[in-house]
């Protein structure tokens, strides 16, 4: 089976260089000091959160605990003197409701004061508290005798209200679960990464010269998909969210009873933690409907100037309505800043996509979506160090939730790479040439032969073109500009209005750039010009066509959609001297990468005319 997928996919294979790379010699570094390294620092962090989870735990049992033994107290009649609930200042912890109440009580003919009137008479919410101070003063008003548990072994011990305060108990037990989750977790975390560090290090050993071999399943050539693992992140991050936003709704309600209307943008808290609920959901139901989707490599690993050949098998029949997406990807991270600021990016340097036929996907008892591509010699391998990876994607249309599933896949330099295997050799010249027609026919963009090597683009409105971008983008501005407003409209301090104001005028200018900008390039007799239009204004340049070094498509944005990732490309042109380049496109925001190649082919060739 796998020699026909071979055969009957290599003609759909297609290759697209998003970013050329120079190839280093392979550099197989074990990590055994970084490795044991991180696992100290998750010691390091998980224990307190492991302590406060602890500490909690234990105010939580004893508060049950005290409560029981108090109920089994002698009950006597007591006199209020003086009952109240009031709002505390807790400084950085915000505030808190106290209750103040002084009773007398007799217990064995001895007259005694109390003042506690609960287990504990503090509490994040108020609305206990406030209940059992307005009985109190009912009774003090009445004079009417309320229920006093003394304790018979030091009668000078009392309590009025020995019952469970149930939401103490629910506020101890949002950092329980929260502080003590996360504590557990990172020691579990940590035992199941030590138990894989000793299993890595028995392979590195095994085979030092092939790090391909350094991961059990790699070394098997069975990777699993990480939808399991996104499930279960999706549990855990949502979890931890809402039980943290958990007092949010109480907190509001309390605050919008005294009057503070404010409080209302806390709801943003949960409902953020429902989105989450909703994602962890949805990611359940994919994994209860597809299972263990796992790539089936045919030989290991994937082959830099060489092939990736397998197939990607779903332990179900799926029937897919329409081709299925099948995407490699050379990624790089990026980590930029640092402390609070430090964030982590992804470059794609390298891509290839193509589109499988459901007649070429093999359905029985289980699923088998052919995998076959051909990787450029001046690619990238797999790199801890450097923080390069390869990453295969499918999907596909089908009835009910899509399918889709990434795999984190080895790639390297072998024996076998080839240096004849380059970016123009891995695609099909009749596939592309194809390809670049139907690019032609689809396109929005304008492209016109005005003769003797003349040509004129006309590029329309990224709005008119990727709608789908301009409209996430717009709803994304419009609860921007919500949010604006109502900070201005509750008074929230003008600090905050500034910062998000300045935001929101930067997102209203995008916006209005990809509604209304167009550019217009007209090039022959010797030069380049360029007019560009913002709202009713049109700016102008004109370069001399000799000036030109090169004409690029970089990836110049992206958008993610759930685990999808769409990249838009720019037709960039560089020219100047060596020195000091420059650069400018005459065409961006396209999302088709086969459309961007043919208004490419179109420049140079008016340019190598002209």
């Amino acid at each position: 089976m796998e020699e026909e997928l071979n055969r009957g996919n290599r003609e759909i294979i297609s290759g697209a260089s998003l970013d050329s790379c120079t190839v280093r010699p392979p550099r197989y570094t074990p990590m055994k000091n970084s490795n044991y390294k991180g696992i100290g620092c998750v010691v390091l962090f998980v224990t307190p959160f492991f302590v406060v989870g602890c500490v909690t735990t234990f105010l939580i049992g004893k508060h049950i605990v005290t409560s029981l033994q108090m109920q089994r107290w002698t009950t006597v009649d007591a006199t209020v003197l003086s009952a109240g609930a009031h709002t505390v200042d807790s400084g950085d912890d915000g505030k808190s409701c106290r209750v103040s109440a002084r009773y007398t009580y007799v217990f064995d003919g001895q007259a005694y004061s109390g003042d506690r009137a609960g287990i504990t008479d503090q509490v994040g919410f108020g609305g206990t508290l406030r209940k059992r101070a307005a009985l109190l003063q009912e009774a003090q008003r009445a004079g009417l005798p309320v229920g006093c548990y003394v304790n018979p072994r030091n009668p000078a011990e009392a309590v009025l209200f020995p019952g469970v305060q149930w939401d103490h108990v629910f506020f101890l037990s949002i950092f329980s679960l929260v502080f003590g989750g996360v504590g557990v977790g990172g020691y579990g975390m940590m035992w199941f990464g030590r138990r894989k560090l000793r299993e890595r290090e028995m392979l590195e050993s095994q085979y030092p010269g092939e790090p391909w071999r350094w991961r059990p399943e790699w070394d098997r050539g069975v990777i699993p998909a990480g939808s399991k693992a996104t499930m279960v992140g999706l549990w855990a991050v949502a979890g931890f969210w809402n039980a943290i936003s958990a007092p949010v709704p109480f907190a509001i309600a309390e605050e919008w009873q005294g009057g503070n209307s404010l409080m209302l943008l806390a709801l943003l808290f949960p409902l953020v933690g429902a989105g989450l609920l909703i994602a962890a959901v949805r990611a359940t139901l994919i994994w209860l409907k597809y299972g263990r989707t796992e790539l089936v490599m045919r030989s290991v690993p994937g082959v830099i100037g060489g092939e990736l050949i397998g197939a990607v098998r779903i332990p179900q029949p799926v029937d897919f309505d329409e081709r299925v997406t099948v995407k490699l990807s050379c990624i790089k991270k990026v980590t930029s800043g640092s402390g609070d600021d430090r964030s982590t990016s992804e470059h794609v340097l390298w891509q290839s996509e193509h589109q499988v036929d459901r007649t070429d996907v093999q359905v029985t008892q289980q699923t088998l979506v052919p995998v076959v591509f051909l990787i450029p010699y001046t690619c990238r391998p797999t790199d801890e160090a450097s923080d390069v990876s390869w990453r295969l994607e499918a999907a596909g249309a089908t009835p009910g939730l899509d399918f889709q599933a990434r795999f984190e896949i080895p790639v390297f330099q072998t024996a076998e790479s080839r240096e004849e295997v380059t970016e123009h050799s891995t695609v099909d010249p009749t596939v592309r040439a194809e390809r670049m027609k139907e690019a032609a026919r689809s396109s929005l963009v304008g492209v016109r032969e005005l003769g003797m090597g003349r040509l004129e683009l006309d590029v329309p409105p990224a709005a008119v073109r990727s709608v789908g971008m301009f409209l996430s983008l717009a709803a994304f501005t419009i609860f921007w500009t919500a949010v604006c407003v109502g900070m201005v409209m509750f008074d929230v301090p003008i600090l905050f209005p500034i910062v998000f104001g300045l935001l929101d005028l930067l997102l209203w200018l995008i916006l209005l750039q990809l509604l209304t900008g167009r550019t217009q390039t007209r090039i022959g007799a010797g030069e380049i010009a360029v007019s560009s239009r913002f709202l009713c204004f049109w700016s102008r340049r004109t370069i001399p066509a000799a000036d030109v070094h090169r004409v690029e498509i970089p990836v110049t944005s992206r958008a993610q959609s759930g685990s999808r990732q769409y990249l838009y490309y720019s037709v960039r042109v560089f020219y100047g001297g060596s020195e000091k380049e420059r650069h400018f496109d005459v065409a961006d925001s396209i999302g088709n990468k086969a459309e961007a190649e043919w208004i490419a082919e179109a420049v140079e060739n008016a340019l190598l005319n002209g």
